[in-house]
């Protein structure tokens, strides 16, 4: 016969234990979440770099030079609303032109993820540096 007044249930302990086990889980897992998002998000810069380079392209084709003012282009006004990024072309020739997204303080990823203010490139000829989260010089 069983007791009446034993009751069931999980002792202090045995909660305790599926708690710090819950948090050793969370910890190895949350780096690994946060760098599968950064290259999400760089696969947006990447993905608005290549758009920006087509649209310079369409440009050269039409005034036979690059422009290095965004809105001159037809894809301007997007490429201003993305939130991770600010896009710019820094340099721009009538031969050359040299665009960059650089990942914006706010929402960066912490450090072990992506140093602050990491940035990528995107040259006429389609080369692409920087995606690999390193401050290369472009």
């Amino acid at each position: 016969m069983t007791n009446p007044n034993t009751k069931a249930g999980f002792t202090l302990l045995e909660l305790l234990m599926v708690v710090i086990i819950i948090a050793i889980l969370a910890a190895i897992a949350l780096p690994q979440y946060m760098k599968t998002t950064e290259k999400g998000r760089m696969t947006e810069a990447l993905s608005y770099l290549g758009e920006l380079r087509s649209a310079e392209v369409r440009y050269y084709a039409q005034y036979a030079t690059y422009t290095g003012v965004l809105n001159n282009l037809d894809i301007g006004a997007t490429l201003q609303g993305t939130s991770f990024f600010t896009y710019t072309i820094p340099t721009a020739t009538a031969v050359t032109f040299n665009a960059r997204a650089v990942r914006n303080a706010v929402n960066a990823p912490p450090v072990a993820v992506c140093p602050a203010g990491y940035h990528v490139c995107i040259t006429e000829l389609g080369v692409v540096t920087g995606q690999d989260c390193q401050n290369v010089a472009c």
